[in-house]
């Protein structure tokens, strides 16, 4: 999972990758710290997935601009469009079910 640290990079990730999941959190989250490692375990299985992690505490900004505003948030585009949006309490097992169908038809 990469590190963005500028809004641009998200935005530049977002164009050049058919099908990309941001994680949205702070390290002082537990749940997110516990959450995250379970998410890029989950990813091994869509290896065209590429994965970011976005600290909210160091881009504060990206937080009003993708109106992310309880963590950890998961956004995942397709196309450069915001296809999925998962907050605070997520199933896995439900997520992964959801990218598994969206992974099917495009790969």
């Amino acid at each position: 999972m990469k590190h963005l640290e500028l809004i641009e990079n998200i935005h530049q990730a977002i164009n050049d990758n058919n099908f990309a999941l941001f994680y949205f959190s702070t390290e002082k989250c537990n749940v997110c710290k516990t959450l995250k490692p379970k998410v890029i375990e989950m990813l091994e299985e869509f290896p065209q997935v590429k994965s970011f992690y976005v600290d909210l505490e160091k881009l504060t900004e990206a937080s009003g601009y993708f109106t992310v505003f309880s963590i950890p948030t998961i956004l995942v585009f397709i196309e450069g469009k915001e296809t999925l949006r998962e907050s605070r309490n997520i199933s896995l097992r439900e997520f992964q079910e959801k990218i598994a169908r969206y992974y099917n038809l495009l790969f």
